[in-house]
């Protein structure tokens, strides 16, 4: 049964991910998504985060869609874990705020 509110696209963009909370982690890691909503985004992954994790996820918004280049901060929580046929994980995060930031002002 289909739970999504608003439309979904496809929309491979490079998302730098990271953990909040007792679960952070040192680093930020580099991943793509595959698809975004309004609401929430799906991320290809090569290790998880658990069901619950708060991560901040920052994505750049491509210059020839917003006409300048925009980063996407996104404050996020993970709501499901996917095992593909290949192997690899798909992360969904539902998206809790955000901000759009210039580069020169991150």
């Amino acid at each position: 049964m289909e739970r999504r509110r608003t439309n979904r696209y496809s929309l491979r963009m490079r998302a730098n991910i990271q953990a909040l909370g007792a679960s952070a982690i040192m680093q930020p890691i580099e991943t793509w998504t595959r698809d975004v909503s309004a609401k929430g985004l799906f991320l290809d992954m090569a290790e998880p985060f658990a069901v619950g994790t708060r991560i901040k996820i920052v994505l750049e918004l491509p210059p020839e869609v917003v006409g300048t280049p925009v980063l996407l901060h996104c404050l996020s929580r993970v709501v499901r874990i996917v095992e593909k046929a290949d192997g690899k994980l798909g992360v969904g995060a539902v998206i809790e705020s955000y901000e759009f930031v210039h580069p020169g002002n991150a």
